[in-house]
């Protein structure tokens, strides 16, 4: 048996802002959302490959926590990230609306 519980599980299914690599710092924010983002989970996500690489290759916390996120509290997660940083339901940027021309009357 591998020692890690779900129970134990650092994400608990919440949307964090920090870089998921637990021994990094960087947080995202709405003017800088990081790049690289797991889209089956939405949970995890890494201000870099470095980060990335460390959190999946050798700790596979990723792939631990990934595979037991139900799939209800991934999309709650998927809809607060969109909601945060005004991406569409695909989890794209949205493109700025076209202003419209003011009305003659």
């Amino acid at each position: 048996n591998h020692p890690f519980r779900m129970a134990d599980a650092p994400q608990k299914w919440l949307y964090q802002l920090k870089c998921s690599e637990k021994g990094c710092s960087n947080i995202e924010n709405i003017d800088n959302p990081h790049t690289l983002r797991c889209r089956k989970c939405w949970y995890f996500h890494w201000c870099s490959d470095a980060c990335r690489t460390r959190s999946c290759d050798f700790s596979r916390q990723h792939e631990l926590c990934c595979a037991n996120t139900p799939t209800e509290k991934a999309e709650q997660t998927k809809a607060e990230c969109c909601a945060l940083f005004g991406w569409d339901e695909d989890g794209r940027k949205k493109k700025k609306k076209e202003r419209e021309a003011p009305i003659k009357v």
